[in-house]
C-alpha cells in the first residue's frame, strides 16, 4: 500500500492496523452468518455502509438475494463501485 501524500509513517501504520482489525471483526461476523444461512435465502443489510460484508457473502452464496440499505448516499455510491 502506498503512503498517501501528507501521511506520516505512524498515520499509515495506525490506519493499516485499524483496517486489519476491522477485517478480522467482519470475518467473525461473516462466519456467524454463514453458519445459519440457508440456500435461496433473502438477506437485508440495514446500514450496509460500503456493503463489504454482503459482497463477501454474495460471492459464496450466489443463489441468495442480498439487499443493502444505507441512509448515506456516499456509502451507497461506494457500494455500487
Amino acid at each position: 500500500m502506498a503512503i498517501p501524500k501528507g501521511d506520516t509513517e505512524r498515520q499509515t501504520f495506525l490506519r493499516d492496523k485499524l483496517i486489519k482489525e476491522a477485517e478480522n471483526e467482519a470475518n467473525i461476523y461473516i462466519g456467524k452468518i454463514l453458519s445459519v444461512l440457508k440456500p435461496k435465502s433473502k438477506i437485508i443489510d440495514i446500514g450496509c455502509g460500503t456493503a463489504h460484508i454482503i459482497e463477501k457473502l454474495a460471492r459464496k452464496y450466489r443463489d441468495t438475494l442480498f439487499i443493502g440499505l444505507d441512509i448515506s448516499e456516499e456509502m451507497i455510491s461506494s457500494a455500487k463501485n
